[in-house]
């Protein structure tokens, strides 16, 4: 046997002991459950093998596409897995699980499911992920591996419907559209098959998250009945204004000419007439969408209360963090001086680099103080701007990642902002734009400080 031969055989083998690991031991002895085999029979699984030749192939299964970053893959031959953790719309990457060779799995790659686990009494569904390189035109096959559990609310798998579980899956990992698919399908499908006010009343009252249900019910699947009496009763069932508001905008217009969101390809326009009611409920439904990365439409509802209210910076501080996640930087900047003169507090995700950037919290910057709060709820800084000096945006590793140097007593702190779609290594390496976010934030805190010091926050070094 060849040497080439033998390094094949070699790969297929740790593939194959690789799924072992994470199958817990009562999972090994127990039968599939229904729901096992439900999500089974729609997702349908890879299969590992070999050729005739010894290389390793995989038999094609259900694509689907990585749509949240954070997913940390592992090489063929490591048997170690990693697993990612979603829960209430947020996706967590593994903390202290440091595997050699590993990289995170870029948002948009295509891969398949090789393994399904349901658990019914820790309400988790686990997927076993592996890269699809033919799909991703991958001229060397890599087969990078990883795991994504799904946690749901106590007892919430007990009772909930196979299609309800689908859709959380699809929030990290929607299908790939097949491509022939019959037309008349669609043609046939009752509307009344789409995401309605029963599905919404059942994700409420299973205690998700309202990003969460504003995402669903953006889907162009949603058919809604919004007359005073449907209203009422979504009411009487616990569904919040925000979520009702959502619903009765409906989803956002598709752009047939992209194959992005539509709300991430050009500025929305300012809003025509007020929609959302007063101030509270349009800063409520704006963080909400802005949480669930619907930049462009949360943008209009900061705008809807920057018009509301013109006194108020928190409606111009996220409209500047909308803009930011839009690749507008210029205009974001703008937007958070507007928002400092008015009083408001800029806050985002930053982590303080120590312990391989594990004390992350939130770095936040006013024109009275420049505090960082860690996950803990503990404040490990607290500073006026005028005790304060920086570097801005210093490159690290040879353009890798950008931190944000302060100089505060003689001591220093080293602050890197943490993107929110994209998957970092280590935490704070991450691949564009968050490379770019994180340079674009470090020099704005700078040149806020230094014009605060100045006492000249309204003024902007020209443009080159």
């Amino acid at each position: 046997m060849t040497e080439k031969l033998k390094f094949s055989y070699l790969i297929i083998a740790i593939l194959l002991a690789g799924f072992q690991p994470w199958r817990s031991p009562a999972a090994q002895t127990a039968p599939a459950s229904s729901l096992e085999n439900e999500l089974k029979a729609h997702y349908k699984l890879t299969k590992t093998g070999t050729d005739s030749a010894g290389f390793a192939i995989v038999e094609p299964g259900t694509v689907l596409i990585i749509q949240k970053g954070g997913i940390l893959g592992v090489p063929p031959t490591n048997p170690s897995i990693v697993s990612a953790t979603f829960q209430n719309g947020e996706l967590r990457s593994p903390e202290g699980q440091a595997v050699s060779g590993t990289r995170f799995l870029p948002v948009g790659e295509k891969i398949y499911i090789t393994k399904i686990e349901a658990n019914l009494k820790s309400d988790r569904v686990a997927l076993m992920i592996i890269e699809c390189d033919s799909c991703n035109g991958a001229q060397k096959p890599s087969f990078y591996k990883s795991a994504v559990v799904f946690q749901f609310p106590k007892d919430y798998l007990a009772g909930a419907a196979i299609d309800q579980i689908e859709d959380v899956i699809s929030q990290v990992l929607p299908e790939l559209p097949r491509a022939d698919a019959a037309p008349q399908e669609n043609q046939t499908k009752n509307p009344a098959s789409g995401f309605s006010n029963a599905d919404v009343i059942k994700m409420v009252k299973a205690k998700l998250a309202d990003s969460i249900v504003i995402q669903k019910i953006k889907s162009p699947s949603g058919e809604f009945d919004t007359s005073a009496d449907a209203l009422i009763k979504l009411k009487d069932a616990g569904v919040s204004d925000i979520v009702i508001q959502a619903m009765l905008e409906g989803p956002p217009p598709t752009n047939s000419s992209s194959g992005g969101d539509a709300a991430t390809v050009a500025p929305a326009a300012a809003p025509s007439q007020h929609t959302c009611g007063g101030y509270d409920d349009c800063m409520k439904i704006a963080r909400a969408l802005l949480e669930s990365s619907q930049w462009g439409r949360a943008l209009e509802r900061f705008q809807e209360a920057a018009q509301v209210d013109p006194s108020k910076g928190d409606p111009w501080a996220g409209s500047g963090f909308a803009k930011f996640q839009m690749g507008q930087y210029d205009e974001a900047v703008e937007m958070w001086d507007r928002a400092l003169q008015l009083g408001a507090i800029l806050s985002t995700g930053a982590c303080h680099a120590k312990a391989m950037c594990g004390d992350t919290g939130t770095l936040s910057l006013s024109l009275k103080e420049v505090a960082f709060v860690n996950k803990n709820g503990e404040k490990e800084l607290a500073s006026p701007p005028s005790e304060i000096s920086s570097e801005g945006a210093v490159i690290f590793n040879g353009g890798q990642a950008y931190f944000l140097q302060l100089r505060i007593a003689g001591k220093n702190y080293r602050f890197y902002y943490l993107p929110k779609v994209v998957g970092c290594r280590m935490g704070f390496v991450c691949p564009e734009p968050g490379v770019t976010q994180q340079k674009v934030f470090g020099d704005y805190v700078h040149g806020a400080l230094v014009r605060m010091a100045a006492g000249d926050l309204g003024s902007r070094p020209a443009r080159p």
